[in-house]
């Protein structure tokens, strides 16, 4: 009863005013709500796009790699039958008949273009990978491969299945 007493001393704009400062405290923990839900999408996306980042450099770093190893060989084997061809015939050649007969094949390097810097990315385990992943997919925020493991990953393409 005292407090119906009391709230009924109020004038309507008392009551007014007090509402409106309710609503505006209201309204600060609303954007801030709004301002972490935010943060939390970014950073879940942030980390699927690292993931995808990763395997892009992988993929790319590997590709490099397979090229250098399979160059070196096949060098080395036009080395091999070079040699085999000068030591069988090219002292029955002329010297001034092909001046390049002797040459050894040219070598080649694949590497990133000059003031390229080396992309780093930070590691993230696996497990906050695939949580993460599969809490954006489950927002319909991204559809794409993710790693899980040596050559695995996991498809986001609806069915989760693992496809090494």
């Amino acid at each position: 009863m005292l407090f119906r007493a009391n709230a009924s001393t109020f004038t309507k704009t008392e009551v007014d005013d007090r509402l409106d400062a309710l609503q505006q405290q209201v309204f600060g923990i609303e954007n801030l709500y709004d301002r972490f839900i935010n943060y939390q999408a970014a950073f879940n996306k942030l980390v699927v796009e690292i993931a995808r980042r990763r395997v892009y450099k992988e993929a790319a770093e590997n590709i490099v790699q397979r090229m250098v190893a399979q160059l070196e060989a096949m060098t080395q084997e036009e080395s091999d039958l070079r040699r085999h061809f000068n030591e069988e015939y090219g002292e029955h050649l002329p010297d001034d008949l092909c001046l390049s007969i002797g040459n050894q094949p040219t070598r080649w390097d694949v590497a990133a273009l000059p003031g390229e810097i080396i992309e780093t990315l930070p590691e993230i385990p696996q497990d906050m990978v695939r949580d993460v992943s599969v809490h954006v997919f489950r927002t319909r925020q991204v559809c794409l491969l993710l790693p899980v493991g040596s050559g695995t990953y996991y498809n986001h393409n609806g069915n989760g299945k693992l496809l090494t």
